[in-house]
């Protein structure tokens, strides 16, 4: 996927949320990723942290992986279903 290409999916992911505080919880993270390069993981609560790091352990092994092909393929099935 190119750059314009994720853009323009986020740009449609992030339209559809009428929320204002994840709006504003999204733009805070968005700002202090490019003001700092540990700025989302700063943002994150220890439980949050724990469990993130619990995922990656978990999902390590290779019969869990797929591909980045297959991913994206599944992201964009989901995205342009709503």
């Amino acid at each position: 996927m190119t750059i314009p290409e994720i853009k323009y999916q986020l740009f449609k992911a992030i339209d559809i949320i009428e929320d204002e505080k994840l709006l504003t919880d999204l733009l805070n993270v968005l700002r202090n990723e490019q003001n700092n390069e540990d700025g989302f993981w700063k943002l994150l609560s220890e439980e949050q942290k724990e469990e993130i790091n619990k995922a990656v352990k978990e999902n390590t092994s290779p019969g869990k992986i797929i591909s980045e092909k297959k991913l994206q393929g599944r992201i964009l099935k989901s995205v342009t279903k709503k």
